[in-house]
């Protein structure tokens, strides 16, 4: 909102031209906002989807997980973990990682390391 106060000239074409411009880039960076936030909120539940809820058991491996993602801002990344019983009491443990941050690269480390399997 703009305004001016009485006893002020009113706006000129070039006030109203620069304030038309102004709205137009904030609008602009308000939806770029939106769109980051669900990008990020897709990217943390597909990988979060992906990643193994509990990790497999056996009488010869005591396993424990935890994901710590890389960076506090973008919080998702290609990284991912998998525990395999394999035959004869044996167990794969998985590890991988996959450059980049976000959709691509948490949909891409996941399937690889299931592909792996």
């Amino acid at each position: 909102m703009f305004g001016r106060s009485t006893g002020r000239p009113a706006f000129t074409r070039d006030d109203v031209s620069l304030a038309g411009e102004l709205a137009s880039r904030a609008a602009i960076c308000l939806d770029d906002a939106r769109l980051y936030g669900r990008v990020q909120d897709i990217a943390l539940t597909l990988q979060r989807a992906l990643l193994p809820s509990a990790p497999t058991t056996s009488p010869y491996v005591a396993v424990a997980h935890r994901y710590v993602p890389g960076s506090r801002i973008t919080e998702v990344g290609g990284d991912g973990y998998d525990v395999i019983s394999l035959s004869d009491g044996r167990v794969a443990l998985v590890v991988g990682d996959v450059r980049g941050h976000g959709v691509s690269a948490a949909a891409s480390g996941s399937l690889a390391i299931k592909r792996w399997v």
